[in-house]
């Protein structure tokens, strides 16, 4: 099952636009964190409700939550979610975004800070320091220098993938503009775990058409530090996938 023409392009102009990966990561240790979230399939009866007098405000409860998504929301701006009568969100298909961010030690936001220059270091050991010495770092870090995005698309009738998601662009949403990419990466700093983006939109790689997703935050990890380099043969899979696809549709 091949890829569809709008997607490869969609796909180029991606990697095109694409924070670009640091010339001499590969130079000194590193660190990541992962976010998860979830891609649910829209009915046709699925409503935005961020009104606080509709009568189903607080039945906005994502697939697999007991909680509404605006219980505990006190700022208007972070309101809002989907409400189905028919219970059908996520019916047709529920799939997962992983994005990870990548922390280059000794470059950049890093660059001034004093950090043990140790292979024989023990993880623990190492995470540990970040813990005592740099504790703002600790779970949730303000920026990264790098971060990459894979979905598992899997959708009845086509062949399973891992594939970059490519979403329609529109004024609440763009997934490579710095607001919606924060969100994605590291919710409300970790506190909270629903985007809230309306008339969100993913294409089908195979089709080239775009279909009514909703997203919501499954899980963050820390922020977590390793005292050895990146290289071809210890990459991770999402770094390796991304890598792997600038060879193809893209230029470094």
């Amino acid at each position: 099952m091949k890829l569809h023409p709008n997607y490869l392009k969609a796909l180029k102009d991606y990697y095109k636009d694409h924070q670009k990966l640091p010339k001499d990561y590969d130079k000194g240790f590193f660190g990541r964190s992962t976010t998860e979230t979830l891609i649910f399939s829209l009915p046709e009866d699925a409503v935005w409700i961020d009104d606080e007098y509709d009568e189903n405000y607080e039945n906005v409860i994502p697939p697999g939550n007991t909680y509404s998504v605006n219980w505990y929301s006190e700022d208007q701006h972070w309101r809002g979610g989907y409400f189905s009568k028919s219970n059908s969100i996520g019916k047709e298909f529920c799939m997962t975004i992983s994005t990870r961010s990548y922390y280059f030690l000794g470059m950049d936001l890093y660059s001034n800070m004093d950090i043990p220059n140790d292979s024989n270091m023990s993880f623990e050991e190492f995470n540990d320091f970040f813990d005592d010495n740099h504790p703002d770092l600790g779970h949730y870090p303000p920026d990264c220098e790098f971060w990459t995005i894979s979905v598992d698309f899997n959708i009845n009738g086509f062949n399973p993938i891992k594939c970059v998601p490519v979403f329609q662009k529109n004024d609440d949403f763009e997934l490579l503009q710095n607001d919606c990419i924060n969100d994605m990466m590291e919710p409300f700093d970790g506190k909270d775990h629903n985007l809230h983006y309306r008339n969100t939109n993913i294409m089908n790689p195979y089709t080239g058409e775009y279909i009514p997703v909703w997203l919501v935050h499954k899980e963050i990890s820390g922020a977590y530090f390793h005292n050895y380099k990146i290289t071809d043969d210890n990459a991770d899979e999402e770094f390796s996938f991304h890598i792997d696809n600038i060879k193809k549709y893209g230029k470094e």
